[in-house]
């Protein structure tokens, strides 16, 4: 990069260049196959992440100034299978890098629709909770559908592991989200059913706060 006009810009200016250079408009998607363990981009992801990372081939200099940009600059999307969260978040560290995976900017687990029978909470729970304490950022959350009567999902839900203060206040989203529109969600439902949602989600958020203060 010695003879680049590149090399002779401020580092601050340079690192603004690479910043734009490596973020995405989209997220990336993840995905993590529980058949062989293994996590990939998705098809959109991986031709995105490919143009991102044009710049890094450039020279040996450019890919060691940002070995871990792509990574600390983009939303990283990561689906799994309830049951699986651990093995595919502890997967994409390996495969990516712990240095990196302490860089990143955002992760977001999507896990479609939390088990009713909640068996795998408290281990989602501490895998989102305690890998959030290992990235500069903190900033890890957890999506999913909220099925709130019959077959249809009617909400996505999205929890904040950040602080414990931020995992509240996502939490209560939630609940306000299905409170604020019962009517139409409950139209059909008795308020047996209406009450044993309710009394579920109760049991998700302390299950939540157990698995935390464990």
């Amino acid at each position: 990069m010695d003879a680049s006009p590149l090399s002779r810009l401020p580092a601050e200016l340079r690192n603004e260049i690479f910043e734009l250079a490596y973020t995405s408009e989209q997220p990336l998607l993840v995905i993590y196959n529980h058949n062989n363990a293994t996590v990939r981009l998705s098809p959109t992801s991986l031709n995105c992440y490919c143009r991102l990372l044009a710049l890094r081939q450039t020279c040996k200099q450019i890919r060691q100034e940002t070995r871990a940009l792509v990574w600390a600059r983009n939303t990283i999307v990561l689906y799994a299978e309830e049951g699986h969260i651990a093995k595919a978040v502890g997967r994409l560290g390996t495969q990516i890098g712990e240095d990196s995976f302490r860089a990143l900017h955002h992760l977001v687990i999507d896990v479609h629709q939390l088990d009713q029978e909640m068996l795998h909470i408290p281990l989602v729970t501490r895998t989102c909770w305690n890998r959030a304490r290992t990235m500069t950022t903190r900033d890890v959350s957890l999506r999913f559908d909220i099925d709130v009567h019959m077959d249809e999902p009617q909400y996505r839900g999205e929890l904040s592991f950040k602080d414990i203060d931020d995992l509240k206040l996502s939490t209560e989203a939630c609940m306000h989200t299905i409170e604020a529109n019962a009517a139409a969600i409950m139209e059909d439902a008795s308020d047996w059913e209406s009450h044993c949602f309710k009394s579920w989600w109760n049991q998700v958020w302390e299950k939540i706060i157990w698995a935390i203060e464990a």
